[in-house]
């Protein structure tokens, strides 16, 4: 397993203290530019679990907007606090 502090921010594990200076914002900012601009998408999606709140104002953070009726129970993902998805999205005209 590799034991890099930035593969273990990208892959989602817990930011040590004081590592939550903006790049999860930063690098989300650069993917919807990417997603819209370079490949022409209309929407982009954006799921976390119910209980990654700083997730979530990463994505609040970016305009991006959530309705409840699209979150979900993941069927991959045994019975408990990750098995519930929230789901944002932001289309290309809400920029």
């Amino acid at each position: 397993m590799c034991r890099s502090p930035a593969w273990r921010r990208a892959g989602g594990s817990p930011a040590p203290p004081g590592a939550t200076d903006g790049y999860a914002t930063e690098a989300a900012r650069a993917v919807l530019r990417y997603g819209f601009d370079t490949v022409g998408l209309p929407e982009i999606l954006a799921i976390t679990t119910a209980t990654n709140l700083r997730s979530q104002a990463v994505m609040r953070r970016l305009g991006m907007t959530t309705d409840p009726a699209d979150d979900f129970d993941d069927p991959e993902v045994d019975s408990g606090p990750l098995r519930r998805q929230v789901v944002y999205r932001k289309r290309a005209g809400d920029r």
